[in-house]
C-alpha cells in the first residue's frame, strides 16, 4: 500500500463515510446499545445527541457519565503502584505504562457494564476506543465517525482553545494545543484497528 492509499484508507487527511456496524439492529431494538466513537473533534457528541433525540433514547458520554468501578480501580492501582500512577485519572492517563496497566483491568469492567444495559442507550466517547477491544465492540452496534484525523484534530484544538478545556494548569496556548493533538495521535492505531476489524466482520 503506497502512502496516498494509506492516507485515504485510514482517513488521515480525507474524510470518510461514517461506518455503521449492526446499526439497524439497534434501530429495531434487537441491540440495546449503540457505541459512537471517533477522533476527538470528529463530531461524536453532536451526532450522538441528534440520534438520541431522533430515536428517543438515553444518551451517555464517557466525559460526563461515570462507569461504576473505574475510579475504584484507578485508586487501587495508584496504591499498589505509586511510582507508575503519578498523574491522570480514570478517564485520562498520561503514562504509557499506567495506560497499559489500567486498560488490562478496565476493559472487562466496561464491557460487563455496557453488556448489562437493557434500555435503548447511546454511549459516546473517545475513551471507549481505549477501554474496549475490537472483538468487544463487535458485540454491540457501533457507529464510527469518518471525520479525518487532521480535520478532527483541527476542530478539537479550536474547540479546546476556545473553552480553555482541560487547562487546570493554565498552560500556554501551544501546550494546550499539543495536549489536545496528542489524544488523537495516541488513539490513531486503535481507531484504525477497529475500523479494519469491523469492515472484515460486516
Amino acid at each position: 500500500m503506497n502512502i496516498i492509499d494509506k492516507y485515504i484508507e485510514e482517513a488521515l487527511i480525507f474524510n470518510d463515510d461514517d461506518m455503521k456496524y449492526k446499526f439497524e439492529d439497534w434501530v429495531s431494538g434487537k441491540n440495546k446499545v449503540l457505541l459512537v466513537v471517533g477522533y476527538a473533534g470528529s463530531g461524536k457528541t453532536t451526532l450522538g445527541k441528534e440520534l438520541a433525540k431522533k430515536h428517543n433514547v438515553k444518551y451517555k458520554t464517557t466525559d460526563e457519565d461515570k462507569i461504576p468501578g473505574l475510579d475504584e480501580l484507578w485508586e487501587n492501582l495508584k496504591k499498589k503502584h505509586p511510582d507508575t500512577f503519578t498523574t491522570g485519572s480514570a478517564i485520562d492517563t498520561y503514562s504509557d505504562e499506567a495506560n497499559e496497566m489500567f486498560l488490562k483491568y478496565a476493559g472487562p469492567i466496561v464491557y460487563k457494564y455496557i453488556n448489562q444495559i437493557r434500555t435503548p442507550t447511546i454511549w459516546e466517547g473517545i475513551h471507549l476506543l481505549w477501554w474496549l477491544t475490537p472483538e468487544q465492540f463487535s458485540k454491540f452496534s457501533v457507529l464510527v465517525k469518518g471525520t479525518s484525523h487532521i480535520t478532527s484534530t483541527t476542530r478539537a484544538i479550536k474547540r479546546n482553545l476556545k473553552r480553555n478545556e482541560g487547562n487546570e494548569k493554565n498552560l500556554p496556548w501551544y501546550k494546550l494545543a499539543w495536549w489536545t493533538m496528542s489524544d488523537n495521535i495516541k488513539i490513531q492505531p486503535t481507531y484504525n484497528k477497529l475500523v479494519r476489524y469491523l469492515k472484515d466482520k460486516k
